[in-house]
């Protein structure tokens, strides 16, 4: 639908001209005026698209309208209407670009001819308009997503030649730095715009320093600021582009991290060091307290890991006290975190190495299916990404921990107590350490040392014992041959029987079967 102004003096030829707009073009919305300057209050309210008017009219002729019309909307077409068969009116008209020149009386085949000519260049114009617009959106998007490539080749790669448009773009040999800024909201989609409106606000805000910002490749809700010359940004400014940021993402509210790296004397060789750098310090967004990770206080070398007792959460978890044993994992995580001061990536390994211990203790109580799925839930605490998340995944493993524990008791008995009885009905056979591990479900070596822990005595110590022991009781009781009593007791080598013998009594077996006999 288009919007048509006819404007004219005479009330009769205004009104015949409507008549046969209305006949032309039913589908159109028309409008009427009676000299230039009310055809200007209502085009100055309304958009109209063709405007047929008088060429001689009191205040304001046709060609004053049309001048007036052209200048304000240059996109409106104009129809001069007149009776005066004067070429110098057409010429004139034709030099400020009428679409049409028509004489009274109007003709309405003329009429409908010249509306159609308008329309059909309209139509063309505005297909031709949208193929402009979308080729330079197309520019823009590529443009736009040339230069992003350009400046993550820029972070992640020292090599110049991979980046060096970049530098024909983008003044980079001058004092700068690079801020990072992680969104906490998982699946988060920037959009084009959305990214483009913090760039601009941030270069508004930034008003001291040249500034670009992109999205880090591969990530979901990071973002990056190239900033160049003037001083690092403020807390203000940060604060600003906080709220600015909030005010734009349609989801609530979630904290918003900046990470600074320091301020370089000469960028264009500093951009990867400086990347690295802001990224060091944003690892400790993890800790979810400090917004405004300025990257000389992370500097410092990464601290070794450290031990941590773990005897009373030990005691806590065997007595099934769930609450007492949360209280105590808040305690040791301070402690290993060192009050939030050790680099996250560190502290996370601290914590899954704890459990790693706890579980290991733990080992004899637990069966050996929901053994594996603790440890799963222990390797997985590494993925953690901030530190509220890995409390609450700690706690259920401690909960779990707890109540596998439990299961445990209620069905089946000590698996030390089973394998020591094993052993004693066992004696005779070819058993070894391996053997009796895997049959409880235990590391060899681990189960050695368990062994030891609760009966004071290592595994062949204790076969080793028993064995004698039954060997000495054949020797007291039977005439049978030290031959036939080595291989009844578990020795396939009665040698080696008979040198083990004389190592724990001093005498061979003859000598002992003699002197007890």
């Amino acid at each position: 639908m288009y919007n048509i102004l006819v404007v004219d003096d005479e009330r009769i030829h205004r009104e015949g001209l409507i008549m046969l707009l209305e006949k032309i073009c039913p589908d159109d919305m028309l409008w009427e005026a009676s000299n230039g300057q009310e055809a200007m209050e209502i085009m100055n309210n309304i958009s109209c698209e063709i405007v047929i008017s008088d060429i001689r009219m009191a205040e304001m002729d046709g060609l004053q309208l049309q001048k007036k019309v052209k200048t304000d909307y240059p996109e409106t077409a104009f129809v001069i209407v007149s009776g005066y068969a004067d070429f110098s009116y057409a010429r004139e008209a034709l030099q400020f670009h009428a679409s049409d020149y028509l004489l009274k009386p109007v003709d309405a085949e003329e009429l409908k001819r010249a509306i159609k000519k308008i329309k059909k260049s309209k139509n063309q114009d505005q297909v031709q308009k949208q193929k402009v617009d979308q080729m330079e959106r197309r520019l823009k998007e590529s443009a736009y997503g040339y230069m992003e490539w350009l400046l993550n080749q820029y972070i992640h790669h020292t090599r110049r030649k991979v980046w060096e448009p970049l530098s024909e773009m983008f003044p980079l040999r001058q004092e700068g730095y690079l801020m990072l800024i992680r969104i906490n909201k998982q699946h988060l989609i920037l959009n084009e715009e959305m990214k483009r409106e913090i760039g601009y606000f941030i270069k508004k805000h930034l008003t001291d320093t040249s500034s670009i910002t992109f999205q880090v490749s591969g990530t979901e809700n990071l973002l990056a600021v190239l900033a160049l010359s003037g001083s690092r940004i403020e807390q203000e400014q940060i604060t600003q582009i906080e709220e600015f940021i909030q005010n734009i993402l349609v989801f609530e509210k979630n904290r918003i991290y900046f990470a600074v790296s320091s301020l370089y004397p000469d960028m264009e060789s500093c951009g990867k060091k400086a990347y690295e750098e802001a990224m060091a310090a944003m690892k400790y967004s993890f800790y979810e307290e400090e917004r405004n990770l300025q990257a000389e206080k992370y500097l410092s070398d990464e601290k070794q890991e450290d031990s941590v007792g773990s005897e009373a959460i030990l005691t806590s978890i065997k007595e099934g006290n769930l609450e007492k044993s949360e209280a105590i994992f808040e305690k040791v995580a301070d402690a290993l975190s060192e009050h939030k001061s050790v680099q996250p990536d560190i502290f996370k390994r601290k914590i899954v190495f704890f459990f790693f211990r706890i579980l290991r203790y733990m080992e004899p109580y637990l069966k050996a299916e929901h053994l594996s799925e603790l440890n799963a839930l222990d390797n997985r605490l590494i993925e953690s990404q901030w530190y509220s998340e890995l409390k609450k995944r700690s706690a259920e493993l401690i909960k779990n921990i707890i109540a596998f524990r439990e299961i445990a008791d209620s069905q089946e008995t000590d698996p030390l107590d089973e394998s020591r009885r094993y052993i004693e009905e066992h004696y005779q056979d070819e058993i070894s350490l391996e053997q009796i591990a895997a049959l409880y479900h235990f590391n060899a070596s681990y189960f050695s040392t368990l062994f030891k822990q609760r009966f004071g005595i290592s595994f062949s110590e204790y076969l080793s014992d028993i064995r004698m022991e039954k060997a000495e009781n054949l020797l007291k009781t039977s005439s049978d041959k030290v031959r036939k009593i080595a291989l009844e007791v578990g020795y396939k080598d009665p040698n080696y029987f008979n040198r083990a013998f004389k190592k724990r009594h001093n005498m061979t077996p003859e000598e002992f079967r003699k002197r007890v006999g």
